[in-house]
């Protein structure tokens, strides 16, 4: 059996849902490139790319319908556990999956192996535990599930931290033992000598640091191929909005299309809209009002994502909770402006009025609208826009992203 320096699994290699995919997608290609063919293999359950380091688990379409009805049960078991049934974002992940068996065959042919985003039931935690036995394991926190009962962003609780998920208010009292038994095994799998931990946030790196004993914990930012630099006339006011994922609470819908119905107002400014989710944002029969909108969909193509970029001067990201968000990290390397909300997460990279604007999350509507005005007659924002671009040059180059992660191979 062939055996690959690398061996990596996801759901998906790229599409709408996360940037999970993308992220593994672009550190697989960078691998791919350094360490040459039949280096690396990253099998996924549903596969929208034709490369051939990625395969799917399971021929003829099964590995998708298999993970499409162990996503299905995932949701059933939190309508059935979690107090508030709108609640998406734990995965508990205690059930068998219909992957499991072909996910475990799959791992045996990697010298070392790579876990980034496994919830939904992708992979019971029992197979995890099993398949960090030995080997090397690289695990990637794509949020703070590993860290927590089930949690993949723990609104406003730190109960992970304070007493390890053992009373875990989101979930109903009679099924409490569940978050604290995972917590546990969570904890042991972290803790193993053969697995490293790498996390593209310095909050979550500091935060894993805290909650284990494992020493090999590495900050290790998330990376893109990089293209040059295209001039921008800034005399020309053009914002986008990444409108993906708009489902997700944390992405602030309510508030982002509030400020676009007031931008919509300013006649000498370009919105751009792309994603999975710009028909929540777009106003009812936008093509016959004559606004200077514009929806390019959802973006499958890295030139399509350059290309929304280029045409969008600004843009505007108002996610109230994140790990490390792609389309920061995008917007910089193509000198797109991010104006962000100020908190933990952006302030990691964006420094305001040197690289980006951070704005008070606490204000009104209005005030925020005001605020974004006056951001447009900022007199510098082409030197905003080069620093944006030099300071994602350092940082987020999938080549250095991926000679990272060659460090920890064996």
């Amino acid at each position: 059996m062939h055996k690959y320096d690398l061996v990596g699994l996801i759901p998906k290699d790229k599409g709408s849902g996360g940037g999970a995919w993308l992220g593994t997608y672009r550190l697989f290609s960078g691998l791919n490139k350094i360490l040459g063919k039949d280096k690396v293999k990253l099998y996924v359950a549903i596969k929208n790319l034709n490369k051939n380091f990625i395969n799917t688990i399971y021929p003829f379409g099964l590995s998708k319908f298999f993970y499409l009805k162990m996503a299905l049960i995932s949701k059933i078991i939190n309508i059935l556990i979690l107090k508030n049934k709108s609640k998406t974002h734990f995965s508990f992940n205690l059930i068998p999956t219909l992957l499991d068996l072909k996910l475990y065959l799959s791992s045996k042919k990697g010298h070392n192996i790579y876990l980034h985003w496994l919830g939904n039931n992708f992979a019971s935690i029992w197979l995890i535990y099993v398949i960090t036995m030995r080997k090397n394991i690289l695990i990637k926190f794509a949020d703070y599930w590993w860290l927590t009962g089930g949690c993949h962003y723990p609104k406003n609780c730190n109960a992970f931290e304070r007493n390890k998920c053992i009373d875990c208010p989101a979930v109903k009292k009679n099924f409490r033992w569940i978050p604290k038994i995972l917590f546990k095994i969570k904890m042991s799998i972290l803790n193993k000598k053969n697995v490293n931990i790498i996390s593209p946030s310095k909050h979550l790196f500091n935060t894993a640091k805290k909650l284990t004993s494992n020493k090999k914990i590495f900050y290790i930012s998330n990376g893109m191929e990089i293209a040059d630099y295209v001039q921008r006339d800034y005399r020309k006011v053009s914002i986008g909005v990444i409108s993906q994922g708009f489902d997700d609470p944390r992405k602030n819908l309510s508030q982002v299309k509030n400020i676009i119905d007031l931008l919509l107002k300013e006649s000498d400014l370009t919105i751009n809209l792309c994603g999975n989710s710009t028909k929540m944002i777009l106003p009812f029969n936008y093509m016959n009002l004559n606004l200077n909108i514009n929806n390019f969909g959802f973006l499958k193509e890295e030139h399509e994502i350059r290309d929304f970029y280029h045409k969008s001067n600004y843009i505007l990201f108002l996610s109230k909770q994140d790990n490390s968000p792609n389309q920061i990290m995008e917007a910089m390397s193509n000198g797109s402006i991010v104006i962000a909300f100020d908190n933990y997460f952006t302030r990691e990279n964006i420094i305001d009025k040197h690289n980006g604007f951070l704005l008070p999350d606490n204000l009104s509507n209005y005030e925020l609208f005001l605020k974004i005005l006056e951001i447009f007659k900022y007199p510098h924002s082409m030197k905003i826009s080069m620093n944006a671009y030099e300071y994602s040059k350092s940082q987020f180059s999938q080549e250095k992203m991926a000679y990272e992660y060659c460090k920890l191979l064996k």
